[in-house]
């Protein structure tokens, strides 16, 4: 995830890391441990798919949500998903 905005003027942070944890754990509680073809609002188990859902379950949660990348290690894919695109 890629988050950008302005540092609060107070503490210089973009996001509190705390509630961006947070955040990721709700989406990998949708994720873990699951078929992605299980997955409710995912649809066919692609990388731009998975980048998209991820998206929409951190959208509301993540101020300065900019980008969300997907990687497969095993075959060497990526997939990213930006702000504006959906």
């Amino acid at each position: 995830m890629t988050v950008r905005g302005t540092p609060d003027p107070e503490t210089g942070m973009l996001i509190d890391l705390t509630l961006f944890e947070r955040s990721l754990d709700s989406a990998r509680s949708g994720l873990d441990h699951r078929l992605l073809d299980d997955v409710a609002g995912l649809g066919p188990a692609t990388l731009e798919n998975l980048c998209a859902w991820i998206w929409r379950t951190l959208a509301d949660s993540v101020p300065g949500l900019h980008r969300v990348e997907v990687f497969r290690d095993s075959q060497g894919d990526r997939c990213s998903y930006q702000e504006g695109m959906g």
